[in-house]
């Protein structure tokens, strides 16, 4: 006679609720428009076991090859104090990426996209 043993099916649930768990900590946001250039995209921002937080943005139209910065601000609209989280360059269809890991979720109030040239904010993401 086989022996079943209930330790895997326990184990299998509690690692699917800890998944469950984590996807619901997780905060994103969709880029809006602060120029004429109509920089579009999203953010997502995920909370990590051991601090900080995760940050992975998707952007489109902005200028290819030119370099950019993303913020993070401690006021909503992307005022107040910043932090920078990454720089990055837009390839030649105009869109970029970016995962780079900051402070704590609850001390992220906005980000923004930052033109390097100029200083300009181009877009903001309100999570």
């Amino acid at each position: 006679m086989r022996r079943f043993s209930l330790i895997p099916v326990v184990l299998a649930s509690c690692l699917a609720s800890t998944v469950a768990l984590a996807a619901s900590d997780r905060v994103t946001a969709t880029f809006s428009s602060l120029s004429a250039q109509s920089v579009t995209g999203d953010v997502a921002q995920n909370p990590m076991a051991h601090g900080g937080t995760r940050i992975q943005g998707a952007l489109r139209n902005l200028e290819p090859g030119v370099p950019y910065t993303a913020l993070i601000y401690s006021s909503a609209g992307c005022t107040g104090t910043t932090a920078q989280i990454t720089s990055f360059v837009a390839n030649p269809s105009g869109h970029a990426t970016f995962d780079s890991v900051s402070q704590l979720l609850t001390e992220i109030s906005s980000i923004a996209i930052q033109k390097v040239s100029d200083g300009s904010n181009l877009a903001c993401a309100i999570p």
